[in-house]
């Protein structure tokens, strides 16, 4: 019964059960371990985070669902209450905007770099409806963005998207020694205190 249970879970919040790895090779997500993570702002939204990965996917969104913002009730709180001098953060990934949520950095997570916008928008609905004329946003991606042109280049986008509604964007850079690290790593390895220094750092976009 468990094991229906799982398969149920899977098929209606996914919307299939089975994927081709890169061999061809036919992978049921059934046999695979991870766990959901709800989406508070979207009634009914999970992507299933993956113990191991299919192909290079790590994360899996249901099947023609769109994209959509990560937003905890705090966070759609701060963007409710219009309030431009506090800022908010954007950041890759539910569980680095959770972690910098809590640590007193209001964050909002994208499930990739450009999932800012879908096929229907150049910016999602979900956002456009929050009030962005002269609110101070930060955007921290992870700190390989020095070697990828491509997140550069969804930042910058992001960027233009937050001023053309008239926010105040600035780019956080965490520092690159010798291995990828996000927003959550770096909290937790050096703390609150060192990020609010990298914010002061920040340079406008």
């Amino acid at each position: 019964v468990g094991s229906e249970m799982c398969i149920r879970d899977r098929k209606d919040r996914l919307g299939f059960t089975a994927m081709q790895n890169e061999r061809g090779e036919l992978i049921k997500i059934i046999n695979t371990s991870g766990y959901w993570i709800p989406y508070p702002n979207v009634e009914g939204y999970y992507r299933l985070k993956l113990r191991e990965k299919i192909n290079d996917a790590k994360y899996l969104s249901p099947r023609a669902s769109g994209n959509h913002a990560y937003i905890l009730p705090a966070v759609e709180t701060t963007l409710k209450n219009y309030n431009p001098d506090r800022p908010v953060f954007f950041t890759e990934g539910e569980k680095k905007a959770a972690k910098a949520t809590l640590a007193g950095f209001p964050a909002l997570g994208l499930s990739g770099v450009w999932n800012f916008k879908d096929s229907d928008s150049e910016f999602l609905a979900e956002l456009n409806k929050f009030v962005w004329k002269n609110k101070i946003v930060f955007i921290c991606f992870d700190n390989d963005i020095i070697k990828k042109f491509n997140v550069k280049q969804a930042e910058l986008r992001l960027a233009v998207e937050l001023m053309n509604r008239g926010a105040h964007v600035y780019s956080i850079r965490l520092p690159y020694e010798s291995e990828k690290v996000g927003l959550d790593d770096f909290l937790v390895s050096r703390g609150a205190a060192a990020f609010r220094e990298l914010i002061e750092q920040a340079k406008l976009t």
